[in-house]
């Protein structure tokens, strides 16, 4: 039996309390996460049998010698769309939040800004991503999406955004 996502997603936000060193708070989550199941008429067998190790795409290079993303990319884009069309999907895997040596995929960029923006208050400029935004985002952090080429760039400035509001409030809180 699957998991719907709305209820997915409060599970995973229980899951993290379950390892807390206050023994009340632990099962106060184990109960939270049993009520959350009940109510979508699960259980706690639903819940083990949805976990399933995910798909790391990364590892197909490692293990299919002589795989090549870029190839297999291009042949995906549909027909009579060029590659640097605004709507063909973009070929980029992700971008640099922590380093700029590393790119994260678009389900970490995705993830990382409605962290951001949840935690930032809104004087120092979080909670402002809009209702379209919030679902691509979501959308991407679920891996239900790959950006086009014109939301890849946009992607780029909502990270901007979300990380100037978080440096904001580190800024105020050092003073």
């Amino acid at each position: 039996m699957t998991i719907p996502p709305d209820v997915a997603e409060r599970i995973e936000k229980l899951i993290p309390l379950l390892g807390s060193d206050n023994d009340g708070e632990a099962l106060g989550a184990a109960r939270a996460i049993e009520r959350t199941l009940r109510a979508a008429g699960l259980d706690f067998h639903a819940l083990a049998a949805s976990i399933r190790p995910r798909t790391v795409w990364r590892d197909a290079a490692l293990v299919t010698p002589g795989f090549n993303y870029a190839n297999e990319f291009r042949q995906s884009q549909p027909t009579g769309v060029r590659p640097d069309h605004p709507d063909a999907l973009s070929p980029r895997f992700g971008l640099c939040l922590y380093t700029a040596e590393r790119v994260e995929s678009w389900m970490e960029v995705g993830r990382h800004c409605l962290e951001l923006d949840r935690k930032t208050p809104k004087r120092y400029g979080g909670k402002s991503l809009r209702d379209f935004e919030i679902k691509l985002l979501t959308d991407l952090k679920r891996g239900s999406r790959w950006p086009t080429n014109t939301q890849a760039s946009w992607l780029e400035a909502i990270v901007a955004r979300c990380h100037q509001a978080r440096d904001a409030e580190r800024r105020a809180g050092a003073i």
